[in-house]
């Protein structure tokens, strides 16, 4: 396997365990997915940008989504040690609303691995 597949596989990956460790509501393994000084970009909410992993942690505390699905995953630039990522979500929320959007990462090489370093979230809703 060439290094570049070998880096496309390790970030479709990270992007899947996103989901997973959300999910389980695991928030000792964010390691695994962001970096310490990582940014959810959140202003297409209306809201502040968290930007540490801490502060994605403790604002994903009591979260009302219990399902995270990431598809349609586009590795849009792939550098060395980073990588701009286009995908989409679909959020199911414990009201039974279903949340879809698009995330746009820059994913980051580290010592231990592809992390997402910035993530911005933009909810998609009906078009007419």
């Amino acid at each position: 396997m060439s290094d570049e597949t070998a880096d496309r596989q390790a970030i479709y990956e990270l992007l899947g365990n996103y989901g997973h460790i959300l999910d389980d509501v695991a928030h000792h393994r964010y390691p695994e997915i962001f970096t310490e000084d990582a940014v959810f970009d959140m202003s297409a909410f209306g809201q502040a940008s968290l930007n540490s992993r801490a502060e994605i942690a403790a604002a994903f505390q009591g979260r009302n989504l219990y399902g995270h699905l990431t598809t349609n995953i586009v590795i849009e630039q792939l550098a060395p040690d980073s990588a701009h990522v286009h995908s989409k979500y679909i959020g199911f929320a414990n009201d039974g609303s279903i949340q879809t959007g698009d995330y746009f990462d820059v994913v980051v090489r580290t010592d231990a691995g592809w992390r997402l370093k910035v993530r911005k979230a933009v909810a998609r809703g009906p078009r007419v």
